[in-house]
């Protein structure tokens, strides 16, 4: 049984750099995005999580795998795509920054996926045609890219 502090520590993502890429991902305030977190064939059944900041305390992870909700943070895990998933609802300008994608595991944890979130205006009121919706599959032309990398 690990302590908080060494549990934290072995969480750090500079433990773990090889083969992790840059997912990209954008949402604009008050709405949601989903956070795309691949895996590799292997960890199907490990607890999965996101993170903030550089995930040496229990407290910059925001959700695990293990809930299903938990605040703005819903999660589902698609194991037959190998693709953990985070929707965060209610963006803020707060909400943008790096992100971590991590799998629990003894020793250290591993963060195949590094997540970089841009927290854009939504043009509201405005008298030209603005388009506020995510575009869910260029997160899916990354991924097929990242697992063609791996």
């Amino acid at each position: 049984d690990s302590t908080p502090l060494s549990r934290a520590a072995s969480r750090h993502p500079k433990h773990n750099k090889g083969g992790r890429r840059v997912i990209h991902v954008s949402g604009y305030e008050g709405k949601t995005v989903t956070v795309p977190c691949p895996y590799y064939a292997g960890f199907e059944s490990y607890e999965k999580y996101l993170c903030r900041s550089d995930c040496r305390q229990d407290a910059d992870v925001l959700v695990k795998s293990t809930e299903a909700t938990k605040g703005r943070y819903s999660t589902s895990d698609d194991r037959r795509k190998l693709i953990f998933m985070t929707t965060i609802s209610n963006l803020s300008s707060k909400d943008e920054g790096r992100y971590w994608c991590g799998v629990t595991k003894v020793g250290f944890d591993k963060y195949p996926s590094e997540v970089s979130l841009k927290i854009e205006l939504c043009c509201i009121n405005s008298t030209h045609y603005c388009n506020c919706t995510p575009t869910v599959q260029s997160l899916y032309s990354q991924i097929k890219h990242m697992r063609k990398l791996y």
